[in-house]
């Protein structure tokens, strides 16, 4: 997020007079674009790698920084990291093997994808060499395929800083343009190797941001590998998000000591990777989607590759931080990564007040198009006020109200640039009165705006084969209203500006004390239309206007991918889980949660919707969310269910007992900071927060006694 993102373009001209006469090529209209190939293209690795250029030898002290020393390789082009206890983090690995390296970097051209690494196609070729700087060392590469008579030459600088206690990897992608003549650099590796455990023992890990985030127990791990996307897939080129994380950040621990990786520059455009072997090295490292490309289904078991014919030219950067003895845990390194955000202005330094009764949460569905009669109406804004009346009454004293579905179009709502209150709900008055009623009793209300989609109108972005940004997501709620999808357009990148300024001029008359943003807190493409837009680029025009749209408002985030949540106060339906299954060696952990409680609230899976109820109770109580409910004033049965699990008249009494048990239990939690989590035994969990509270939460089916402490079957303990 803090680069300064320069837009460029490169001509495939030598690309076009190549491969013309084999494959089929189109591209897309307007100043970006996109070429397809027929199939998919051939993968080419290296050939016979020499072992002896992926090790660390020969060290030589370079740099003293605090507690830290800088050692280089000159001859292999690697380095290490030496701290006062001894410990060595190494980017090459010291024991023999030949795979390791310092960068990996994919070239395609559509019909070849050739997988280079700094260590095979620069050291080994005599083209890599190493400076000492000021705070650090510069690694120059130049990657070709080949030694001799290459296809390519692409010039790589790797710059290594040391500075503060934390080590910084940067590539300026500017530089990986030059000498391509027709291929394009898909994806950069940065350190993949660096900290690889080559013999794992027990309590060594890997921590990947799966969802709410994941560890890999390397000592029972077996050959694996995991990739998950940050901010969730590039809708411009592929078509689901199955496995995406809302923060760049990963760690590793060996031993008695861990670091954390967070991305602090290129974050929108990079996965995290990991990989465990039972006879090789464990690694997890960033890489980057420089240039957006993608498998389009084109029918049964047949492809085209699409490959952007633009690439981001900003800097991509990984900062590592360092944690020893007790604290090496993965609540350390989540401790490290906040105090690294707040640092890098991506999140805030307020903490959440505990002065007030916790709320209780409600999502209202509006309305929704219907094909026959056009939006229908599921909770007007009479309604909405009518169910906040019935929870008071019942002495519900803080709730806050999400109202999805407010603003024309419903669930499919219009383009942002021409939405407004949907009529269908009531007039300005009906509004108003809900609105008045609301703040008199000191009940939240956020109203759901999507920015980036579209179900109407709009100038739509560009993304592969000619066709427009398609972003396809399930209908949770189908059973009762809407089709099993929702089907939505991707809105012109260039746009979001002036469609939000359109916007709050629509709804400056009207009193709407906040908003939340629904589709930007989980979708991010590319866009190839009126010029290309990356990703990085588009996160940071969505970060600027989620704070503009919190300008005397308060702001919620749907989902809470990073970049859209400086300025809120709370995320809803967080990641609770991971999206890999849950094996003996890879488990959910609340790292995420770690990051952020304290300082924006979070709610998780809807209770009511939960396919089962108690445990999504009791991983809110662990993973210390709000408890949430999503409601209508429809009393709607499908044929297949006893009772509608949408009415709200159905959940009011499940609705006191939840706000009473959290705030009776979390109230007082929820500006703490989440300190530690640990598995007292299988399905037995405690969570500890700063104020010296310990948190056990039991989902078997046994009691559990801990310490001379009985968690009960099925429930929960809270000990101060």
């Amino acid at each position: 997020m803090n680069s300064h993102i320069q837009k460029t373009k490169y001509r495939w001209t030598s690309f076009l007079l190549a491969v013309c006469m084999l494959l089929t090529l189109t591209s897309c209209s307007g100043a970006g674009s996109v070429y397809t190939v027929k199939g998919s293209p051939e993968l080419v690795q290296t050939e016979n790698p020499d072992s002896a250029h992926h090790t660390s030898k020969n060290l030589k002290s370079v740099l003293k920084s605090g507690l830290y020393e800088l050692m280089l390789d000159e001859a292999n082009c690697s380095f290490a990291l030496k701290d006062t206890a001894g410990t060595v983090w190494y980017s090459l690995p010291v024991a023999a093997n030949s795979t390791a390296s310092l960068l990996t970097v994919e070239v395609t051209n559509g019909e070849k994808t050739y997988v280079l690494n700094s260590q095979d196609n620069s050291v080994a070729f005599g083209t890599a060499k190493a400076e000492t700087t000021e705070n650090g060392i510069k690694f120059s590469y130049v990657l070709s395929e080949k030694k001799d008579s290459p296809q390519f030459k692409i010039p790589v600088t790797l710059l290594i800083t040391l500075a503060d206690g934390q080590l910084v990897a940067s590539v300026d992608c500017a530089e990986l343009t030059s000498g391509v003549k027709g291929f394009s650099v898909s994806t950069v590796s940065v350190l993949p190797h660096f900290g690889a455990v080559a013999q794992a023992e027990e309590g060594d890990f890997l921590l990947i941001p799966d969802g709410s985030g994941a560890i890999i127990d390397l000592a029972k791990s077996g050959d694996a590998q995991y990739s998950v996307t940050t901010y969730g897939a590039d809708y411009a080129v592929e078509e689901s998000d199955s496995h995406n994380a809302i923060i760049a950040a990963f760690g590793l621990k060996n031993d008695t000591s861990a670091f954390a990786g967070i991305v602090t520059e290129g974050d929108a455009i990079s996965e995290i990777k990991a990989q465990t072997l039972k006879d090789g090295m464990d690694n997890v490292y960033a890489s980057f989607n420089v240039t957006p490309n993608g498998l389009t289904k084109t029918g049964d078991d047949k492809y085209d590759f699409a490959v952007a014919g633009d690439s981001y030219t900003g800097v991509i950067s990984v900062c590592y931080r360092f944690i020893s003895g007790s604290s090496a845990t993965y609540s350390g390194l989540a401790a490290m990564c906040r105090e690294q955000l707040v640092r890098d202005g991506m999140l805030s330094t307020r903490s959440v007040s505990d002065d007030e009764s916790l709320p209780l949460n409600v999502t209202l569905i509006g309305g929704i198009k219907n094909t026959i009669v056009g939006t229908s109406e599921y909770t007007t804004f009479e309604n909405a006020e009518d169910i906040a009346g019935v929870l008071k009454a019942k002495g519900i004293n803080a709730l806050t109200i999400k109202y999805d579905g407010a603003l024309s179009g419903g669930l499919e709502q219009d383009n942002i640039g021409t939405a407004k209150l949907l009529s269908k709900l009531g007039n300005r008055d009906d509004y108003e009165s809900l609105q008045s009623y609301l703040a008199s009793q000191g009940f939240g209300l956020y109203l759901t705006v999507d920015l980036v989609t579209t179900a109407s109108s709009g100038e739509k972005a560009g993304g592969v084969l000619h066709r427009g940004v398609d972003v396809s997501y399930a209908n949770e709620v189908t059973k009762y209203l809407g089709s099993d999808t929702f089907n939505r357009s991707g809105l012109a990148a260039k746009n979001l500006t002036d469609n939000v300024v359109e916007f709050m001029n629509e709804m400056k008359e009207i009193n709407v004390p906040g908003y939340c943003i629904g589709d930007a807190g989980y979708v991010l493409y590319s866009d190839f239309s009126n010029g290309y837009t990356d990703r990085q680029t588009y996160s940071e025009n969505i970060f600027g206007q989620a704070i503009a749209l919190s300008t005397n408002k308060n702001l919620m985030v749907e989902h809470g991918n990073l970049y859209a949540l400086k300025n809120a106060l709370i995320i809803s339906d967080i990641p609770m889980g991971v999206s890999y299954e849950e094996t003996a060696s890879y488990s959910s952990v609340p790292f995420v949660q770690m990051i952020l409680h304290g300082t924006v609230e979070y709610t998780g899976e809807y209770l009511n919707l939960a396919a089962d109820y108690d445990k999504t109770l009791l991983r809110a109580l662990e993973y210390g969310a709000l408890p949430s409910f999503k409601w209508t004033n429809n009393e709607y049965i499908p044929k297949d269910a006893e009772f509608s699990a949408l009415y709200y008249d159905n959940w009011t009494a499940q609705a006191l007992e939840i706000y009473t048990t959290f705030n009776t239990v979390m109230a007082d939690l929820r500006g703490a900071r989440m300190t530690d989590h640990s598995t007292i035994q299988d399905g037995v969990y405690c969570t500890e927060y700063n104020n010296e509270t310990y948190f056990y939460v039991n989902y078997t089916d046994a009691d559990v006694t801990y310490n001379n402490l009985t968690i009960k079957a099925g429930s929960y303990l809270r000990v101060n």
